[in-house]
């Protein structure tokens, strides 16, 4: 009998929910795509960890500037309790991070230099989480020892791993600008020149985890990388669409993170000054609305 209310509950989805919707398929949002389709993907969006973990930073970057901007003190409030929120979802990360590393090495696609980056990357996202976990204990109060000035070393300690992290970034994206500058170059000029100015005469195509972070799990690849699975139509855009992604890491790692990465390693009273807490803020929130739009 209990199965008689469900079925009920799925036929009126199915007969009365999909009218109820119907009318959001008129409504275009851009690029041909419905309201529907947006709301879809912005509710498959939340159901990820890293959908929620940049949504909640967008706020929390948010509320930083308007504390700076405004100095109310609910803004400051908020500020904090997201912050901490945030620090929960990096529970059991290191483990994940461990997993990571054994999968980037075993990439046979990655070639040394990129791989080492991209350990390194993940290795300082993986020690960030791991020493977070103190500055959790002590934001509940477990390390009452830790004097205000304590508290601050620790904060901008832990985030020296933030620094290294964007900085590996920073290095293997430019090296992946580079590469696909060449590859456009290549194809430009044919395939038979193309093949023959580059070493092994062949044409690298970049992996997805050299465009974007594998722990950030971004979208990366199987429907812009040149080696699509079977059942799918291949990308006839797919280089313009790596080139976008690379740009937009760049972007987000040269002017969103890494200024907010060394505002992070000043002391308090630097950090606390209204006009850095607004700059930052933005930088951060910015950055947070690109990462949302990669998982997009």
């Amino acid at each position: 009998f209990w199965l008689k209310p469900r079925f009920i509950f799925s036929s009126c989805y199915v007969c009365v929910g999909r009218p109820l919707f119907s009318h959001m398929a008129l409504v275009s949002v851009g690029g041909g795509r419905s309201l529907r389709d947006f709301w879809i993907e912005s509710v498959m969006l939340s159901n990820t960890l890293i959908g929620r973990d940049k949504a909640i930073r967008a706020w929390q970057y948010l509320a930083r500037m308007l504390y700076g901007l405004t100095g109310k003190e609910l803004f400051g409030n908020l500020l904090r309790l997201l912050a901490v929120s945030r620090k929960t979802l990096r529970f059991y990360k290191p483990v994940k991070v461990a997993k990571a590393v054994e999968d980037i090495l075993g990439d046979k696609s990655l070639d040394p230099v990129d791989k080492a980056l991209t350990v390194a990357e993940v290795s300082s996202d993986g020690f960030y989480s791991l020493t977070d976990h103190l500055a959790f204990a002590q934001r509940m109060g477990a390390l009452p020892s830790l004097s205000a000035r304590q508290v601050d070393n620790l904060d901008r300690f832990i985030e020296v791993f933030w620094v290294t992290e964007i900085v590996a970034v920073m290095c293997r994206e430019l090296r992946t600008f580079r590469r696909l500058r060449l590859q456009e170059g290549a194809e430009a000029c044919g395939n038979n020149a193309g093949k023959s100015s580059l070493k092994g005469g062949a044409v690298r195509v970049p992996s997805s985890e050299t465009l974007v972070a594998p722990m950030a799990a971004y979208p990366s690849s199987s429907s812009v990388d040149g080696n699509e699975k079977p059942g799918k139509q291949p990308s006839s855009n797919a280089l313009a669409e790596k080139k976008r992604l690379n740009l937009i890491l760049l972007l987000k790692a040269f002017v969103c993170d890494f200024p907010v990465a060394l505002y992070f390693l000043f002391p308090a009273a630097v950090k606390n000054r209204g006009r850095n807490r607004a700059w930052a803020g933005f930088c951060g929130f910015f950055s947070a609305l690109l990462s949302l739009q990669l998982k997009w």
